[in-house]
């Protein structure tokens, strides 16, 4: 029983580095990209419910919106992992959006 436990151990630390999370790169995220400093962080339920000032096109129209935002009032919209693993004040590559209206 022992030798199982250990077997399952080092396998999902094995599978835990291959499979695991990374925070995004600035060349993995493309042109118009830019480090912004996290501040905040939002989750909408519905698209509806984000501020017409940051709704952007590309936006899923069902399904939850995850927003960061920046020292500059720019925000950022993410996947799931990357709104929970994002730490406040940590340097973010992202396709920060400005506001309109600026």
């Amino acid at each position: 029983m022992k030798i199982l436990v250990v077997a399952l151990l080092v396998l999902a630390l094995g599978c835990g580095s291959r499979y695991g999370w990374v925070k995004p790169d600035i060349m993995q995220i493309g042109s118009g990209s830019s480090i912004g400093q996290i501040v905040d962080r939002r989750m909408y339920l519905r698209l509806r419910d984000v501020p017409l000032r940051f709704q952007r096109p590309e936006d899923p129209i069902t399904g939850p919106v995850y927003l960061l935002f920046d020292d500059r009032g720019y925000a950022c919209s993410t996947s799931p992992e990357n709104f929970t693993m994002a730490l406040d004040h940590d340097p973010w590559p992202c396709n920060w959006r400005p506001p309109r209206g600026i």
